[in-house]
C-alpha cells in the first residue's frame, strides 16, 4: 500500500482486495483478537506494593490512558466537536468519532506523553480507531479503514488467542529461546558461503 511513499502518484490507483478465496473454498482474514497483555509487574522489592498497585489502577482511568499515548487534553486532543465529525473507523466498524487530535506528538520529541507505555484501557471510540475521518481517501489511514470493512467478515471462527504464561513457563520458554536462537546462529555460521560448506556439511 506503499505506507512509507505518501506522495507517490501510483496511490491514486490502489484499492484494498478483499480476503482471497483458497482451491478449496476457504477464505479467512488474519485476526489479532483484543487480549489483556502484561504492562507492569510489582517485584518483591518494592517498599509499598500496595501504591504501587494503586498508581498501576489509577493509569486504567479513561483520562490517564487518554494522556499516556495522545497526550494533554485541550492542549494535544479533545472531546469537543467530535459529535459533528465521522469517525475513521465509522462505515467499517461502526466506530463513532470520540476525539480529535489538536496537536500529533507520536513521532515527535515531546513531554505530554508517555507513548502508550504502562496499563491502559481504550474503548473503541477512544483509540486510534475514534479519530476523525481524514479527508484524502487516499490517505494510508482512509485505505486501512476501507480494508478492514472487507475483512472483518472473514476472521475465522477457531483460532488461538495471545498466550499468558505463568512464572515457570516464562522461564521454560526464555530458555528454549535462547537454545533455539543459538543453534540458528550456529548454522547460518557454519552455512554461510564463508565457511565453504554446502547444505550438506561437504566442502564445495
Amino acid at each position: 500500500m506503499s505506507a512509507y511513499l505518501p506522495e507517490s502518484e501510483r496511490r491514486v490507483d490502489m484499492e484494498p482486495l478483499p480476503p482471497l478465496t483458497g482451491p478449496e473454498g476457504v477464505r479467512y482474514a488474519a485476526y489479532s483478537p483484543t487480549t489483556i497483555i502484561e504492562e507492569m509487574a510489582i517485584t518483591k522489592y518494592c517498599k509499598n506494593p500496595e501504591l504501587a498497585f494503586r498508581l498501576g489502577d489509577y493509569l486504567y482511568e479513561e483520562s490517564m490512558s487518554m494522556m499516556t499515548r495522545y497526550g494533554v487534553e485541550g492542549v494535544d486532543w479533545t472531546r469537543e466537536g467530535a459529535d459533528k465529525e465521522k469517525g475513521l473507523y465509522e462505515d467499517s466498524l461502526g466506530i463513532p468519532c470520540g476525539f480529535l487530535i489538536l496537536n500529533d506528538i507520536w513521532n515527535v520529541d515531546q513531554n505530554s506523553s508517555w507513548r502508550q507505555v504502562g496499563p491502559a484501557y481504550r474503548s473503541g471510540s477512544m483509540s486510534d480507531q475514534g479519530v476523525a475521518a481524514n479527508p484524502d481517501p487516499k490517505a494510508t489511514v482512509s485505505m486501512l479503514s476501507k480494508a478492514v470493512g472487507l475483512y472483518k467478515d472473514y476472521t475465522p471462527t477457531e483460532y488461538v488467542n495471545n498466550l499468558v504464561y505463568t512464572v515457570d513457563e516464562k522461564e521454560e520458554r526464555a530458555e528454549l529461546y535462547t537454545t533455539i536462537k543459538a543453534a540458528r546462529m550456529r548454522r547460518s555460521f557454519v552455512l554461510s558461503p564463508e565457511t565453504g560448506l554446502s547444505v550438506n556439511g561437504m566442502i564445495t
